[in-house]
């Protein structure tokens, strides 16, 4: 192979394995995002068992455990503070 085909090659390569990674962060973020708001309404849910408005369970929920999103966020940034990736 000459040395310009070696380096589309290597483009190309590197092109995918990025787009590949692109499109796995965002199915990971959906996933993420799914099963943590699927907690909280579990949670919340179980507040209503007790007599709570739907309202002031998912906010009980909030403040007993914090929203999704400060969730996520703890959740993301784990891998860099661990030294891995996903």
């Amino acid at each position: 192979m000459d040395s310009a085909r070696v380096l589309v090659c290597a483009a190309v390569s590197a092109t995918l394995v990025f787009s590949n990674s692109v499109f796995r962060k965002e199915r990971v973020e959906g996933e993420l995002d799914e099963e943590l708001r699927g907690f909280l309404e579990m949670a919340a849910k179980e507040k209503r068992k007790q007599g709570m408005s739907r309202k002031d369970a998912l906010r009980a929920v909030r403040l007993e455990r914090g929203s999704a999103e400060i969730a996520m966020e703890v959740v993301r940034s784990y891998p860099t503070r661990h030294g891995c990736s996903l």
